[in-house]
């Protein structure tokens, strides 16, 4: 069951806890061994380690549910349609980037853990660090007039993971009565995997792309699925986003998540060449450019492994994902 009541984490993990320690240690984590490591908690010292189990660990899920153990400055692309902004809020996971955007040949970037919000400029942190003598802190952090929230030289603030757990706020999107208490029903049809199944040969089948299948069955993670899960096929009405959310008038805007369906991007709004890449989960980061006269109007970025789209784009190309 889901923590109901958050509790700031202001000590060190204790030894054992299976948050932070490796599946073949007992744990709930598939992250690598922290650098030294700590042998109580051998997912430590690193940021990456120890903000993946706090972040599960908030939610009491009994597993490491969300997120993905990935260098710190992805973790935003393994959000997994968790909801991301820049105001602080409890239990929400920071990243920052180093250096170039998603490079990690020029450092790998930081993550932590929100434990306090004092106010809208300045929180209390939990974290650690790889190859970092202290597996455990915490630490004070203002967002300062560059909106950086303390970090070092190099670093560059990316956004707030938000928490799904219920003690944060949230509301669990893997829970089958995350709608008031109610099972989701089935519409009336549905498909259970089998063994060599994609979520993406799944949704071929019914006409369908595969992360209007993950948002529908509240997916977390759409690479990941297990023998006999029942994934369930929406009725045909439901895979035009518009008609599903009643918003017959969306125009995507700079911000919004979508799901970008299709297979090229370009390097210019106005570009005749187009380069090849895949679709996905992405967010838009300009856009409407020039109403009527772009080609293509809008600049997205890819969210999830898998995407390649990092380009600008046209309008019918794109799908409501929030």
């Amino acid at each position: 069951m889901a923590n109901l009541t958050f509790t700031p984490r202001l000590s060190r993990p204790e030894s054992g806890n299976p948050y932070y320690n490796t599946r073949g240690n007992g744990g709930y984590s598939n992250a690598i061994k922290g650098k030294p490591t700590d042998p109580g908690c051998d997912v430590l010292a690193n940021c990456v380690g120890y903000a993946y189990g706090r972040f599960n660990e908030i939610g009491g899920w009994g597993s490491c549910k969300y997120l993905s153990p990935v260098n710190a400055e992805n973790f935003i692309q393994y959000a997994r349609g968790l909801e991301v902004g820049m105001t602080p809020r409890v239990g929400a996971c920071m990243v920052w980037r180093k250096g170039a955007t998603l490079s990690n040949a020029d450092g790998a970037g930081h993550v932590a853990i929100v434990e306090k919000v004092v106010s809208s400029t300045q929180v209390l942190t939990s974290e650690s660090g790889w190859n970092c003598a202290n597996p455990f802190w915490t630490k004070t952090r203002n967002k300062g007039a560059d909106g950086n929230w303390g970090a070092g030289a190099g670093y560059t603030f990316l956004g707030f993971i938000y928490n799904p757990a219920p003690c944060c706020g949230g509301s669990d999107p893997q829970s089958s009565t995350a709608t008031g208490g109610v099972a989701v029903p089935l519409d009336g049809q549905s498909y259970t995997v089998k063994s060599g199944d994609t979520l993406g040969a799944i949704a071929a089948k019914y006409g369908l792309h595969y992360m209007t299948l993950a948002k529908y069955n509240n997916l977390a993670n759409p690479n990941y699925l297990y023998v006999g899960q029942v994934i369930r096929i929406p009725k045909t009405e439901a895979t035009n986003d518009k008609q599903t959310t009643g918003d017959a008038a969306w125009t995507p805007q700079k911000g919004d998540k979508v799901i970008f369906t299709g297979n090229v991007h370009y390097n210019t709004a106005n570009s005749d060449t187009p380069l090849s890449c895949k679709g996905g989960l992405a967010r838009i980061t300009i856009g409407p450019f020039q109403p009527g006269k772009s080609k293509h109007p809008y600049h997205v970025v890819s969210m999830e492994a898998g995407c390649t789209v990092y380009g600008w784009v046209d309008t019918d190309t794109l799908q409501k994902a929030d």
